[in-house]
């Protein structure tokens, strides 16, 4: 990953953090461009004010959401949105504060990864049995996210390789479009740089696939599973 020699995440914990922020992010934006060191040190200041994951994922989502319905730009940096999930968090913590409200629901993970499960397009059995049985595992959530972003990788190369000659060709066509889209503002090299994550994206739109996170709108689909910020 381009700025890897910036990344300011000492421990194997910090970086799973930075990781998952990383992907969801761009996956929300719509955009294949890689995040800068300024974003490493919003994410790691997060990390080190002990945010949660789940509020900081949420919360980016949240606000890109409200940028689509507004048909407002996403912003591109995680700066902006600190305010935000920095609000979020505080509410979380008031909310948490002895007898302000009820105790939140513990972390359903299973309840997530079923639903996770019972999204992914027929013929994708061994994924889809992978994903359910992480819940019989003794894993917290960020172990989970770690394990479901190689299943991720792994149900977009069996979608990929599962495709019809004419789907194939389709999607091709689709990522060369958006590619010489691209060319005019960010140059040959970075446009061309840019075909994996596109082709990616249009795949996913294509087939209707979900990014396998615990964080994931297929997942968060039971209102009483979703962080009280959100509530």
């Amino acid at each position: 990953m381009s700025g890897e020699g910036h990344l300011p995440f000492a421990r194997s914990a910090d970086l799973d953090y930075f990781r998952r922020l990383e992907r969801a992010f761009i996956e929300l934006r719509g955009a294949p461009l890689q995040l800068s060191p300024d974003d490493y040190r919003v994410a790691k200041a997060w990390r080190t004010d002990g945010v949660p994951l789940d509020v900081a994922l949420e919360t980016v989502r949240e606000v890109v959401e409200r940028a689509v319905a507004a048909e407002k730009e996403i912003k591109r940096r995680l700066r902006y949105y600190d305010r935000a999930v920095r609000a979020a968090w505080q509410r979380r913590a008031e909310l948490a504060a002895p007898g302000a409200m009820p105790e939140e629901p513990a972390f359903d993970a299973a309840g997530r990864l079923g639903r996770l499960a019972g999204c992914l397009p027929k013929g994708l059995a061994a994924i889809e049995s992978a994903v359910r049985d992480l819940a019989s595992e003794a894993l917290d959530p960020e172990q989970i996210e770690g394990r479901l972003a190689s299943l991720d990788q792994a149900l977009v190369d069996a979608a990929r390789s599962g495709l019809e000659a004419g789907e194939a060709r389709e999607i091709d066509a689709a990522v060369d479009a958006a590619v010489d889209d691209l060319r005019p503002r960010l140059g040959n090299e970075a446009a061309e740089a840019a075909r994996d994550g596109l082709a990616q994206q249009i795949l996913r739109r294509r087939l209707s696939l979900p990014v396998l996170s615990l964080f994931a709108p297929e997942a968060v689909s039971d209102p009483s599973d979703a962080p009280a910020a959100d509530r």
